[in-house]
């Protein structure tokens, strides 16, 4: 009997020390917790991201009353979702999701975000006491790649043995400043054909273009074979690559531009050979015809000389035939004079 008192004794302290303990383990004031599973949201920003970033989170009521909790979220300018009235039992437990928006091409940047549970009532009435909890985080607008390059000529038209220059353009399209590596595509194909270009490339760092940044230009140095081949059009290719993209986005990204090259021979020696036998021929030619026109001045001058002079003995013989006539008559005068004389 004894022994039989004993177990139950045992017992009954056991359930009424479980009991205190539960009591006490429970607030007697309205009370509230909120956990979230990251801190850090991180939201990609890229043409095609969906621009969401989320974290979720438990909100807990650690007290023995119904609790009616009003939460709160805060993104620093950008929207969110997750702000809402719940209503806990005691020592249940709610979960919840927040989602923080941003858009596409956003500038690589943090922003700070918050939310924050208050009990607004416990079994149906206000709290005596400030009943909330709050937890901070960071939203990150993850960095992403983009660029362009085009070459500012489509084809370029030059003469064996010369050098010429070529004009690419590149642009920063990402949303951080960015490096980039810009060089010949295939370069060992262009030297195999005698061309000599810049081999080493370029590395040029740019601001974005929704930051400011201004397209780039890039001028290439290229000098032809001395001779035209076979073929008399080459490709050439151009190149650039961003440097985050090879270190942070699992691949390099790569874009490229291209020109053709329109190759012909040197014709400026033949076109001056040409150009001093036509010289030549129009030198004589203009000779000779200043020495046609000078016989023809003098015979002309020659044949006007000998009329003069013709009409010159002309005009004396009529003179001589003049005074003869004179003459004559005269002397007939004279003699009609003797005769009357003689009458």
């Amino acid at each position: 009997m004894s022994e039989w008192f004993s177990t139950i004794l045992c017992a009954s302290l056991f359930v009424l020390t479980a009991f205190a303990y539960s009591v006490e383990a429970q607030s007697t004031v309205p009370e509230v917790d909120i956990v979230c599973e990251t801190t850090s949201v991180q939201i990609k920003v890229h043409p095609g991201a969906n621009t969401f970033g989320y974290s979720n989170c438990i909100v807990s009521n650690p007290t023995l009353y119904q609790e009616e909790v009003e939460i709160t979220v805060l993104s620093d300018g950008l929207p969110n979702t997750g702000s809402s009235k719940v209503n806990i039992g005691p020592g249940g437990e709610v979960e919840i999701q927040l989602s923080f928006k941003a858009e596409i091409g956003m500038l690589m940047q943090s922003r700070s975000w918050s939310v924050e549970a208050v009990v607004v009532s416990a079994n149906g009435v206000p709290p005596p006491n400030n009943a909330s909890s709050k937890l901070t985080g960071i939203l990150y607008i993850m960095q992403y790649s983009d660029l362009s390059i085009i070459s500012s000529e489509s084809v370029i038209d030059v003469n064996a043995g010369s050098s010429f220059e070529v004009e690419v353009l590149v642009e920063n399209l990402g949303n951080q400043i960015d490096f980039f590596s810009i060089g010949l595509d295939d370069s060992k194909i262009m030297e195999d054909e005698g061309f000599i270009g810049t081999a080493s490339g370029f590395r040029i760092q740019i601001e974005p273009r929704s930051n400011g940044g201004q397209i780039e230009s890039i001028i290439f140095e290229i000098t032809t074979p001395d001779k035209v081949g076979k073929v008399d059009s080459f490709y050439i290719g151009f190149y650039a690559t961003s440097e985050f993209s090879c270190r942070y986005e699992g691949m390099c990204n790569t874009q490229y531009a291209s020109a053709i090259i329109s190759l012909s021979e040197d014709d400026s020696g033949n076109f001056s050979d040409s150009l001093s036998g036509n010289t030549v021929m129009i030198i004589g030619a203009i000779i000779g015809t200043m020495v046609v026109a000078a016989v023809v001045v003098v015979l002309v001058r020659r044949k006007t000389s000998n009329d003069i002079f013709e009409m010159s003995e002309e005009d004396d013989d009529f003179g001589d035939d003049f005074d003869d006539e004179f003459e004559e008559d005269d002397f007939e005068d004279d003699l009609e004079d003797d005769f009357f004389d003689d009458l």
